[in-house]
């Protein structure tokens, strides 16, 4: 196998092509790096700095600016994904493939947790399932990297708290959520995330809602209003949620007197929409300051590179 480190250089080097990637080099990179997240803790607890990093959906040239912008885990910087890094896109393999070498190299400065995109009754719908049967179409071998990545999937956390005090998560809150340790016992592999997973996953902030409510609009988990966030905030011993699941003009926005600040880290994310990218950076001591990365279409499958080992 090549070394995971050579091939992320590679592609960073090489900026935003697609690659034909080997559906062998795939399953091996899989294997290496899946210990590493079975290992984690579904809460996993970590201490700025760091920058947080919202929806990509496979928009691998926003992937590449967000390296750009903040920097690479080969000089030291730390990296939380909050989910949702395929689907809808055109080139989820690209930033899952890029992230995975990352994470081979630097265990503890790429960090990734789950995001509603990563449920395989989810993306075998919007988009990824047709992704990988389109590229591997000649040698057959699009369900075997589908069902082995979502395998991966299943063990990704779910949640992460950094310096003791801000939340992050892909989706939002639950009403049965009281502690952090509930967030902590949930076991994995989760395929099918329900109750408790679910609403990490899925809940939205909603301004007109009082406490919690049924989430009608996504058909499943909760919405939630300010009043829930400050009683919950203060049950969990948090100051801040971070998320992202929600697409949003300027790359974030703030909800409950910026108690919630919600990422989406992909530009131009619709034809009609030429919304910015955000990322979260947070410093050592704690201070948010958001990034953002100015519209840009993504990259179309015409620019098509070499292959990955050559």
């Amino acid at each position: 196998m090549i070394d995971p480190e050579v091939v992320a250089k590679r592609m960073l080097l090489n900026g935003p092509h697609r690659y034909n990637i080997p559906a062998e080099f795939i399953l091996t990179l899989i294997d290496r790096v899946e210990p590493l997240f079975r290992r984690e803790p579904t809460l996993i607890r970590l201490h700025s700095p760091i920058f947080a990093v919202g929806d990509l959906h496979g928009q691998y040239s926003d992937l590449l600016r967000v390296f750009k912008r903040c920097g690479l885990p080969f000089s030291g910087e730390k990296f939380l994904f909050l989910g949702d890094i395929v689907d809808r896109g055109k080139h989820s393999l690209e930033c899952l493939v890029l992230l995975l070498c990352l994470k081979a190299k630097f265990p503890k400065h790429i960090l990734i947790i789950r995001g509603n995109h990563e449920i395989p009754s989810v993306n075998k719908t919007y988009g990824f399932y047709g992704e990988l049967r389109q590229r591997y179409a000649r040698t057959g071998e699009w369900q075997l990297i589908y069902d082995r990545i979502n395998r991966l999937f299943s063990y990704l956390p779910l949640s992460a708290l950094i310096n003791s005090k801000i939340l992050c998560l892909h989706g939002g809150l639950s009403p049965e959520l009281t502690s952090l340790s509930q967030i902590e016992a949930i076991r994995r592999p989760l395929y099918e995330p329900s109750g408790l997973a679910e609403c990490l996953l899925w809940s939205d902030p909603d301004s007109e809602c009082n406490g919690f409510a049924t989430n009608k609009s996504r058909g499943v988990a909760y919405i939630f209003g300010k009043d829930a966030v400050v009683e919950k905030c203060k049950k969990l011993g948090v100051e801040k949620i971070i998320r992202g699941h929600q697409l949003v003009d300027y790359g974030f926005d703030t909800f409950a007197d910026g108690k919630v600040i919600t990422i989406f880290t992909a530009s131009s994310y619709h034809e009609t929409i030429n919304n910015y990218g955000g990322i979260a950076a947070i410093d050592r001591n704690g201070n948010i300051e958001i990034l953002q990365l100015s519209p840009q279409y993504p990259m179309t499958d015409d620019e098509t590179s070499d292959p990955i080992e050559g």
